[in-house]
């Protein structure tokens, strides 16, 4: 494995110091599974994540080219 040092708060540490005693784990343990969580929960960002929530909120056609009032212009310059 390979090592690495960070600064913390002291506040910080010493929370992590009696989550270490509660769980008998060392810091470091702790440290990398948190580590390890957050990198597996975060996602690169697409469009569709982004919209997802929106996708379907809105009321329409199902399809806008079978209202002719959208392609009335469409194609003039």
């Amino acid at each position: 494995m390979k090592n690495i040092s960070l600064k913390i708060p002291e506040a910080l540490n010493h929370q992590l110091s009696e989550l270490a005693t509660r769980q008998k784990k060392n810091k470091s343990e702790l440290i990398r599974e948190a580590l390890e969580r957050f990198i597996h929960t975060e996602r690169p960002t697409s469009s569709l994540s982004v919209i997802k929530d929106l996708v379907g909120s809105i009321e329409s056609a199902e399809d806008l080219s079978s209202n002719k009032e959208h392609l009335r212009k469409f194609g003039e310059k």
